[in-house]
C-alpha cells in the first residue's frame, strides 16, 4: 500500500540519469533475485553481466553491494515475523550506495513556475480530509509489468504517461499504457530535454498543446531519443487539460 502523498510527489519528479561511465554493462531484467537465495558479489556480477576496472571502484561497489545485501536479509526477516507486508530481493541496482544511486538515477530538473499562493495552500489542506489514507492500485485492476527506463533520463515522462494510464483505468476500466517514447521526443517543444531530463510541468503543456498521446504498443519506449513523428494518429485526445487540473496544486 502506497500513501497517497507519496504518489502525488512520484508523479511530480522530472530527472536526469547519467550513463554508467568507466565499467560495461549490458541491460537485463531488474526483476529481484528470490528472497532466500541472495548471491554473492560475484555471482551478481556474473548474473547482470557488470565488469569494473579500476580497483577502488570494485570496492566501493563490493561494499554498497554487501551493505545492501544485509539491510535486504534485515527486512525479510521483519517480513518472515510479520512486520512487514512486502519482501525485499536483489537487483540491477544493488551494487549501487545511496550516494551514488542519486547521483545517477535520481538527478532533479528545475522549472521555473510561480509560488504557490496563500489561497491555494489553504485549499490543499481543506481538502487533504477526503484523501484516503492510503492507495493500492491493484486492487483497481491497474496491474503492469516492470519497467527500466535504462540509461535515458525519461523519468519525467514515466511518471506522466503512468499518470494518464491511471485515469484511463478509472474511466474505461482496463489498463492501456501509453507512450513514454513520444513524451521522450516530442515534450522538447515545451522545454523538456529529451533524455537529457525534463519536467512534469513541461509535459502537461506539451500534452496540452497536442491534443493528446499514443498507445505504448505503437510507439514503444527505446531509452533514447528517436526521430520526431510529426504525423500521427493519437490514440487517447485525452482530457490533458482535466489531467493538469488535478495536479497542478503539487507542483
Amino acid at each position: 500500500m502506497v500513501p497517497v502523498v507519496a504518489i502525488l510527489l512520484a508523479v511530480g519528479l522530472g530527472c536526469v540519469v547519467s550513463t554508467l561511465g568507466a565499467e560495461n554493462v549490458t541491460e537485463k531484467a531488474s526483476t529481484p533475485e528470490p528472497s532466500g537465495n541472495l548471491p554473492t558479489f560475484e555471482s551478481y556480477l556474473d548474473s547482470y553481466n557488470k565488469k569494473y576496472v579500476v580497483k577502488y571502484r570494485i570496492e566501493r561497489r563490493k561494499n554498497a553491494f554487501e551493505k545492501n545485501v544485509r539491510a535486504i536479509e534485515t527486512h525479510n526477516k521483519d517480513f518472515q515475523e510479520g512486520k512487514s507486508q512486502f519482501q525485499m530481493g536483489v537487483n540491477l541496482f544493488a551494487d549501487l550506495d545511496n550516494e551514488l544511486y542519486k547521483k545517477q538515477m535520481v538527478r532533479m530538473r528545475d522549472t521555473n513556475h510561480r509560488k504557490m499562493d496563500i489561497e491555494i495552500a489553504d485549499e490543499m489542506v481543506g481538502a487533504a480530509g477526503g484523501m484516503p489514507a492510503s492507495l493500492d492500485w491493484r486492487d483497481k485492476g491497474f496491474k503492469t509489468g516492470l519497467v527500466n527506463q535504462k540509461t535515458c533520463g525519461s523519468c519525467y515522462a514515466f511518471s506522466v504517461a503512468y499518470a494518464i494510464s491511471g485515469q484511463i483505468v478509472q474511466r474505461l476500466n482496463r489498463v492501456e499504457l501509453v507512450s513514454q517514447q513520444q513524451l521522450v521526443d516530442c515534450s522538447t517543444v515545451a522545454g523538456n530535454q529529451g533524455c537529457a531530463g525534463g519536467s512534469l510541468r513541461y509535459t502537461l503543456k506539451y500534452l496540452e498543446s497536442c491534443g493528446g498521446i499514443m498507445r505504448e504498443s505503437d510507439y514503444p519506449y527505446t531509452g533514447a531519443v528517436s526521430v520526431l513523428i510529426n504525423h500521427f494518429q493519437l490514440s487517447f485526445p485525452v482530457e490533458i487539460a482535466n489531467l493538469r487540473s488535478s495536479v497542478q496544486k503539487v507542483i
